[in-house]
């Protein structure tokens, strides 16, 4: 069972948006919208500010930015799906997100980090979603082939990525993405949040 992190496990999106928008009025960037925004998210911060505004001064953008504005708390029902998905499945983390804002807001948002096997973020991956090498990195490292793994992920970047590596995908709206996004590229098990996941695998009988 791979997560994503942000927009999946904890609800951070809104908050990173609202620096984003801050940022590009500041530096009289084009106006994007949220929903061309959330098109971006899962993959790397660098990649995410320049296929938005090709040609970004990058180190200016985030000179700009404040991490600190960045809110990340569980999203609801999050920590119920967790204590049932872990007696259940190995657990992963799969992010484009730097291990150091990573771990603080684990913490921040209260998230046993012990419970997750592998924690793979920008850092220590060799691959970036949407690349299939990210999801593929992740399952040799958990020690499980792709056709055993699952990622869940609230972007379409993130189905992008699982499509591409052949890996079961399940897709989450509580990062901005909507139904339609996700059915645009062939993901059709799309579900509200990770609190319906539990009972969704019960349903279909996915287990380890």
């Amino acid at each position: 069972m791979i997560l994503d992190f942000d927009g999946t496990l904890v609800d951070s999106v809104g908050y990173i948006w609202d620096e984003y928008r801050r940022v590009m009025e500041l530096m009289s960037l084009p106006k994007v919208s949220f929903s061309e925004f959330t098109r971006h998210m899962g993959k790397p911060w660098t990649q995410v500010l320049t296929s938005m505004w090709p040609g970004l001064d990058v180190a200016e953008f985030n000179r700009h930015y404040n991490v600190a504005a960045e809110r990340a708390a569980l999203v609801d029902g999050g920590r119920e799906a967790l204590s049932k998905l872990k007696g259940e499945y190995k657990l992963a983390i799969l992010t484009s997100r730097g291990e150091k804002t990573l771990r603080m807001h684990m913490e921040k948002a209260g998230i046993d980090q012990g419970i997750f096997s592998v924690i793979m973020h920008k850092d220590n991956s060799k691959s970036h979603k949407p690349d299939p090498g990210a999801i593929l990195e992740t399952c040799r490292t958990l020690g499980v082939g792709k056709d055993e793994a699952l990622y869940v992920g609230d972007s379409v970047v993130d189905a992008q990525c699982a499509k591409n590596a052949g890996v079961m995908f399940v897709g989450v709206l509580s990062g901005g993405a909507k139904k339609r996004d996700f059915e645009e590229i062939g993901a059709s098990c799309v579900l509200s949040s990770l609190s319906e996941l539990p009972a969704f695998l019960k349903k279909t009988r996915v287990r380890n």
